[in-house]
């Protein structure tokens, strides 16, 4: 490596964790727990040293890649699990934020593992694989609650993918408890501190950082200078640091009441910022990117993707019951995302679930160029 592994949004995460091991507690509530838990936990043990926490980074998307092999092979076969997780190992956004001190891969991981949880679960129908898999999902909402959003499409999948609706009612209350027993000392923990109900985090400042007229400059701006960060505005600095000044609960309901104020007196603008951000969520390099960066990102999203959604149609026939759950995925993502500002590196997380589309293509590929050789793999 010949960078920091600190980097843009790094000190937000590293200072709680700091805090915890200083025995100052968590500190307030902009950014969520699991992640600084996890860092506090590395610096306990190998010292406060951001190497370290790369090394175990390392760890977790390697397990990554070989939950996605698992996922692929229930879902497709054996095949497309190995070619879905060789294309994860050598994936470049996953591999660039393994050696980034951001949250990326550790959610990427635990999107990864529920996923994987609530296909085997939906195998083989017992209620304590129900329970796992709520508390992934609970585990997985403690690092980024957008999660949360997708939690009602699994109910919407488990009821039409499930054969008996009693069952399937049974199976979403046991998800449900499981899921809410993970997230609710942390609600509690909030509510003890502030008096206020906050299940996970706030996120006011973000969706008011997201919707003004300053930030659509942002959607229209071509690729940024990467040499001059300090030159991006895209929100209304004076007015921010007024709300900021205010106490943290009080400052996040004015965020989130002047947002809501914005997209109600501007539909038409925020109704052109939907497919911008759209795009910007979906796009193959972000916004500040050097020539090299989207070379390799033509050379490997840039093949992956098409291939990815020619498998999402080529193979929901037959396998719709699994691979809708993925689908769901992908949709509910998005729809969180829009109301805010979108970037590549949200949707980074998503990337390895992608890939198996990918590799149940390029293995169906295989199998016909190579019959006999790849019927082992079946």
């Amino acid at each position: 490596m010949h960078r920091d592994p600190i980097l843009g949004d790094s000190g937000s995460w590293i200072q709680p964790a700091v805090d915890i091991l200083s025995g100052n507690g968590f500190g307030d509530t902009h950014r969520t727990p699991l992640y600084p838990f996890f860092i506090a936990l590395v610096y306990a043990v190998f010292g406060a040293k951001p190497m370290a926490i790369v090394y175990v980074q390392a760890l977790i998307g390697a397990m990554t890649c070989v939950l996605i092999y698992l996922a692929g092979k229930r879902i497709f076969n054996p095949l497309a699990g190995m070619i879905s997780a060789l294309l994860v190992v050598c994936y470049p956004y996953l591999i660039y934020y393994t050696g980034v001190v951001m949250a990326e891969t550790l959610f990427a991981f635990l999107i990864t593992l529920t996923v994987y949880m609530l296909l085997y679960a939906g195998d083989n129908e017992k209620l304590s694989l129900w329970a796992f898999s709520g508390i992934s999902l609970g585990l997985t909402a403690l690092c980024k609650p957008v999660i949360l959003v997708f939690s009602l499409f699994i109910c919407f999948w488990m009821w039409f993918a499930l054969a008996d609706k009693k069952r399937a009612m049974v199976s979403i209350l046991v998800l449900g408890i499981a899921t809410t027993a993970v997230i609710l000392p942390w609600t509690s923990r909030n509510y003890l501190k502030y008096n206020a109900f906050i299940l996970i985090s706030t996120g006011g400042q973000d969706f008011w950082l997201s919707n003004n007229d300053v930030a659509m400059s942002l959607e229209t701006s071509p690729d940024l200078d990467m040499s001059a960060p300090d030159k991006w505005v895209w929100f209304p600095k004076e007015r921010h640091a007024e709300i900021s000044k205010m106490p943290k609960l009080e400052a996040d309901r004015v965020f989130w009441k002047e947002g809501k104020e914005w997209i109600r007196d501007n539909p038409d603008k925020f109704a052109w910022l939907l497919p911008k951000r759209l795009l910007h969520f979906w796009r193959l390099w972000p916004k500040m990117a050097s020539s090299r960066d989207k070379m390799l990102a033509k050379m490997t999203s840039g093949i992956y993707f098409p291939l990815a959604f020619a498998g999402v149609i080529l193979s929901f026939r037959r396998y719709w019951k699994k691979t809708l759950l993925l689908i769901l995925l992908f949709v509910s993502f998005t729809a969180a995302y829009l109301p805010f500002y979108c970037m590549v590196r949200y949707r980074v997380p998503l990337d390895p679930i992608v890939l198996i589309f990918t590799g149940y293509v390029l293995a169906e590929a295989v199998k016909k160029v190579f019959p006999k050789t790849t019927n082992f793999m079946n």
